[in-house]
């Protein structure tokens, strides 16, 4: 800024973690950019930042004539993110006053979870509520899933559908916005899943999912109402992974092999 550069970028690669994630976290930091006063040499500056799945995008406007009162919040550009917010925990802002050579801390909320999930498991019963690509279910206990709640944030306009295939019983209609799919009870396993957003989210993301089924391991990832799972095998659903990802983005892993049929 101290150039008068009016149009530059930021590296902000948050590749380590999910694309639905790391997306996020640059509009986070772009929006609180925005909300800040920023000043070069002692005169106010428009600066206003974009958030890419990347980096930074930024436009500024200089005032050449000074200020007239008060006090600058932000001098030469020198406010700087030393903590990027991730689903855990607040990132964090420092900026320096050097007119008086003292140091602000601004915290950036730490991004609001998308989407929550959670099943029933055979001789567990209901497990917590997960998000965001976290696994529910279990791993290595050879558990059948039986049945599955799946919710959206309340930050987010649209709702999500769901309908999973279970054993002796087939494909279920279609529920949504945390009603249960599957059975309880019955002790019957779930073998496949659909899951599709509605409304205004399915404008705006993709949602992938992808099981952990009997025999085949982790399978590739679906999406948008594609079923992920098996139909014919007799094959247990034992764990599940659901992520939203923005539109145009990449897939969050390998989409091969998704579903098998006979």
């Amino acid at each position: 800024m101290e150039a008068k550069t009016t149009d530059f970028t930021i590296s902000a690669d948050n590749s380590s973690y999910p694309p639905s994630i790391s997306g996020i976290q640059n509009g986070i930091l772009a929006y609180a950019i925005n909300q800040m006063d920023w000043f070069c040499n002692d005169s106010k500056t428009q600066l206003y930042a974009t958030g890419k799945a990347a980096q930074l995008e930024f436009k500024a406007a200089y005032n050449e004539n000074k200020p007239t009162g008060g006090h600058p919040q932000h001098v030469g550009g020198s406010g700087v993110v030393v903590k990027v917010p991730t689903r855990d925990s607040e990132g964090m802002i420092k900026s320096t006053r050097t007119q008086y050579q003292a140091t602000k801390e601004e915290t950036i909320n730490k991004p609001a979870e998308l989407i929550s999930y959670r099943a029933h498991v055979q001789d567990i019963g209901w497990q917590e509520y997960v998000s965001d690509g976290e696994m529910s279910g279990t791993s290595g206990q050879s558990k059948r899933l039986e049945a599955i709640n799946i919710r959206l944030s309340s930050v987010i306009n649209g709702g999500v559908s769901y309908r999973t295939h279970i054993q002796d019983i087939g494909w279920q209609e279609y529920v949504s916005d945390d009603e249960m799919s599957g059975t309880s009870g019955q002790s019957k396993r779930l073998e496949a899943i659909q899951i599709k957003l509605t409304g205004q989210t399915a404008e705006k993301y993709d949602i992938y999912y992808r099981v952990h089924c009997q025999d085949f391991g982790w399978l590739g990832w679906a999406k948008n109402g594609e079923a992920s799972g098996s139909e014919g095998y007799a094959k247990r659903l034992e764990a599940i992974e659901i992520r939203l990802v923005l539109k145009g983005h990449a897939a969050p892993g390998n989409t091969d092999n998704c579903f098998y049929k006979r």
